[in-house]
């Protein structure tokens, strides 16, 4: 049963509707998270949590090319949906330039708004004690 369920769902993505519908949701969901252009010419995924990106292209918040990859390799170790994670195994760039600076007069680089974006918006336990 699970085998034929994971093929079942290997074959519908390979479905190139389904992948174009895949890439557009995730340009759109990007789009909007990182505020900025960004840009994907193909997306492939396979059975075996590999998701291979061809013509990636983000901008940085000034419009300029923060990141260009002819063909990204993603190895996934595991989805979480739960807890919306997703932990990657590897990542393998190929015709790849990184634009990466440090804002004049300022101490942050060009590439912070992304690590913002994507940061944990978890609130930090605390513990409250009773005085008497």
């Amino acid at each position: 049963m699970t085998i034929g369920c994971l093929l079942l769902a290997f074959l519908f993505l390979q479905i190139p509707a389904v992948q174009q519908y895949i890439r557009t949701a995730s340009v759109d969901y990007l789009e909007e998270k990182l505020q900025t252009t960004v840009e994907l010419d193909d997306i492939d995924i396979n059975l075996y949590r590999h998701i291979v990106l061809k013509g990636l292209y983000i901008e940085d918040r000034e419009g300029a090319t923060l990141l260009y990859a002819g063909h990204a390799a993603i190895r996934i170790r595991s989805i979480d949906p739960l807890h919306k994670t997703v932990r990657l195994r590897g990542l393998e760039l190929g015709d790849a330039r990184a634009n990466i600076y440090r804002h004049p007069g300022d101490s942050s680089f060009n590439y912070s708004f992304f690590l913002e974006a994507f940061a944990s918006n978890k609130e930090k336990d605390t513990v409250k004690t009773k005085s008497n």
